[in-house]
């Protein structure tokens, strides 16, 4: 004798048989009993179904790599949904045979972030649910990726997630790495990884040297504004030669804002002035700990982790041994993040180490960095001409706003620190990470 449990399992002769796979009223189902032989069952499912229904929402956030989308579950009281989520291909009427998610249980709304996704191409999505009658769908929705990953507004040389920077809710789009100077050229660069930096060879900064540095003191954009030490390759450790526009109470972005790097040509972000800019204390701060995100993560440290496989040949013998560069530092998550993208340990904790989070380099940071992720590496700071400290161990990052004569503020970050309030000598060389206003 066969009694149905659920939909999902059941008993016979006494014994617990399940979980199954999904059981369709009228039709039968496949299940490997302990012999050899596959057995069918044919269950008969009596009384009406449950009134409800799922309903699929419609996609928003779409960028090159990424999309929002869910759905809604109603279903009678005393029925169950025992999953629910959402299904998606780039053929019509999708089912959970193709990519889907799973989004939890019982009814509502739900929301969920596809990643992975192709630039400039066409997908089809419809949520699903699982319940005590079987499997149901919503209706079919389709939506297109964009094609610089990002929203369709990203500028040349920025990641295309947005951050809301103040209260009125301006919005900005991060560059794709820190700031990089070549004095040989005069050439102003964004690094090519977000995770990269120059660390010692900062030392060799000079007006002749033909490297690149990532490495500033405060306001040292290349422009005469006003202060002594304005250019890129200054290293006096005297904080009044770092006074932009001449004035130690002004901010770099007072009077024509040309003490602030943005102000450059960056030659692999658009190539023009005064297109990019820093960030103020008081927007640093708000990206950090105010704005209100769609999953309410703002950011966590974490690792890039690079693997490496180290090969040494003996006599009749092979060693490999697997080698990890690992890049420390800081992850902000886009206004628009969704938990199920990535999970994240230990989010918006200042004191969180670094190790919290490894992040495989080659592989999911892709995915990340596409669907509009930052990371700001722990690059380290100098001292005069020819000491560079704490490289990997701390990041500073310098704002717009002065604070006293001496002092200016940073973004700084540590194994067990983030604040946005510290304030540090003008002389010292920092990074930069510029930001362009969203259209």
């Amino acid at each position: 004798m066969i009694k149905t449990q659920s939909s999902t399992a059941f008993f016979m002769n006494g014994q617990w048989m399940g979980p199954m796979q999904l059981l369709i009223p009228g039709k039968g189902l496949m299940y490997k009993s302990n012999s050899t032989e596959p057995v069918t069952l044919t269950f008969q499912v009596h009384g009406s179904a449950p009134q409800g229904e799922v309903s699929t929402l419609e996609p928003t956030d779409i960028s090159a790599a990424s999309a929002v989308t869910g759905g809604t579950v109603t279903l009678d009281e005393g029925n169950h949904v025992f999953v629910r989520g959402v299904c998606w291909s780039t053929e019509q009427m999708p089912t959970v045979d193709d990519n889907h998610t799973s989004d939890g249980t019982g009814t509502g709304t739900f929301s969920t972030l596809l990643i992975g996704l192709t630039p400039i191409t066409t997908y089809y999505v419809r949520a699903y649910a699982v319940t005590d009658y079987g499997l149901s769908y919503g209706e079919e929705m389709s939506f297109t990726t964009l094609d610089n990953g990002g929203s369709g507004n990203a500028p040349e040389g920025a990641i295309g997630g947005l951050f809301t920077i103040n209260a009125n809710g301006n919005q900005v789009y991060f560059s794709q790495g820190n700031l990089q100077y070549r004095a040989i050229d005069s050439l102003w660069r964004f690094a090519e990884n977000q995770y990269d930096c120059i660390g010692n060879d900062n030392r060799y900064i000079s007006s002749a040297y033909s490297g690149w540095i990532d490495l500033f003191g405060w306001g040292a954009s290349g422009y005469d504004h006003g202060a002594n030490c304005y250019q890129p390759w200054g290293t006096s450790t005297s904080y009044g030669d770092y006074y932009a526009y001449g004035k130690w109470n002004s901010n770099l972005n007072d009077q024509s804002g040309m003490a602030d790097w943005g102000y450059n040509a960056i030659s692999n972000g658009g190539n023009q002035e005064n297109q990019w800019r820093t960030l103020a204390q008081s927007e640093w701060d708000y990206v950090l700990f105010t704005r209100n995100t769609t999953s309410g993560i703002r950011f966590a440290k974490a690792t890039i982790r690079e693997q490496l496989i180290d090969t040494v040949f003996l006599i009749d013998t092979i060693l490999i041994d697997t080698v990890f560069n690992d890049v420390h530092g800081i992850v902000l998550l886009p206004d628009n993040w969704s938990e199920s993208a990535y999970v994240l340990n230990d989010t918006n904790e200042t004191g969180a180490p670094y190790e919290t989070n490894i992040i495989m380099m080659d592989g999911m940071w892709e995915i990340l960095e596409a669907c509009g992720v930052v990371f700001l590496p722990a690059a380290g700071y100098r001292y005069g001409s020819s000491n560079v400290n704490y490289i990997n161990s701390y990041g500073y990052y310098w704002s717009t706003t002065y604070s006293d004569s001496q002092y200016v503020y940073s973004m700084n970050i540590a194994d067990n620190w983030v604040d946005s309030e510290g304030c540090f000598y003008r002389y010292f060389g920092r990074s930069v990470r510029l930001v362009c206003p969203a259209q």
